[in-house]
Formats: C-alpha cells, sequence, structure tokens
C-alpha cells in the first residue's frame, strides 16, 4: 500500500511517499525522483498501470482555509524498487497472440451463428406444430363430446 501526500486537520501539507508493509503493518517514508517529488496534492485517484501509478486530480490547500483544485496528472514509475516521477509513459505493446485469443473468443464464427439462427427457426417451428396439434386434438375431444350430449338430449325426448 503506497500513500502520496495529503493534508492533517491543522492543514500540514504532506509532500512524500510512504509504503505501508502488510507483514508487520509499519509504514516507511520513502524517497523519489524527478519533478514532482516536492508537490503535494490531498483528494486525488491513483491508478495502478503496469509499472507506474497515474495519480490525478485532488487539491492543495490555499491561505489555510481554502482549497483550489489541481488539474496536474502526475506519474510515478515504481520498476526495479525505485520511485521515479516522469512526465511519459509508453505501455509496453500486447503479445499479438493476445490478440488473437481475445479477437476469437469475443467474434464468434459465421458457420456459429448460421447454427445458431437455424437452431432456433426449427426449435420454434417444432414448437408451434405441437401447440397447434394439441389445440385441435382437444378442440376434436370437446367437439364429439358435445355431440354426444346433443345426441343423448334428444334420445331423451
Amino acid at each position: 500500500i503506497l500513500i502520496y501526500g495529503g493534508v492533517n486537520q491543522t492543514g500540514y501539507q504532506y509532500s512524500g511517499l510512504a509504503v505501508l508493509n502488510i507483514l508487520n503493518y509499519v509504514w516507511t517514508v520513502i524517497s523519489s525522483t524527478g519533478s514532482a517529488s516536492s508537490l503535494f496534492s490531498s483528494g486525488h485517484k491513483a491508478t495502478l498501470y503496469f509499472d507506474i501509478i497515474i495519480f490525478a486530480f485532488g487539491e492543495f490547500p490555499f491561505n489555510n482555509s481554502r482549497y483550489l483544485m489541481d488539474t496536474t496528472v502526475r506519474i510515478l514509475n515504481i520498476s526495479n524498487g525505485q520511485y521515479r516521477w516522469v512526465n511519459s509513459f509508453s505501455p509496453p505493446p500486447t503479445p499479438l497472440s493476445t490478440q488473437n485469443q481475445s479477437m476469437n473468443i469475443q467474434n464468434p464464427t459465421s458457420k456459429t451463428n448460421i447454427i445458431i439462427v437455424v437452431s432456433t427457426i426449427g426449435g420454434s417451428t417444432v414448437c408451434i406444430r405441437m401447440l397447434v396439434l394439441i389445440g385441435y386434438i382437444i378442440y376434436k375431444k370437446n367437439r364429439s363430446k358435445e355431440f354426444r350430449d346433443v345426441a343423448e338430449s334428444n334420445n331423451e325426448i
């Protein structure tokens, strides 16, 4: 766990970096190099991306009672156990094989699409035919019962 900057209740401004060792819960202040090492900020957001941490926005105290929005984006390179503030970052290239695998997963083949469409149409057709057949059987059964009831009532007269 790494923290950068901050302000306490009395307005004291922290400008450094500190790391928490989660094995023994001891904070250690660490030194950094680069242009942003002496700047402070609080309330900012941070995102870890590969070997860098991107700090964005937040605020900093102004006149001990007001805060100004901090629109600066800072980049901290944490590779090789060193903490160095940098002005730019180039992400490592994505391996080609990983791109191809993800594309195959996201884009089903046309053969798969055809199978899905044909199965859906075929299944729907079978279901509709079964419902019509069941309806016809019920209709015929009720109609023959109706004729029997009419015939029986005629015989009683």
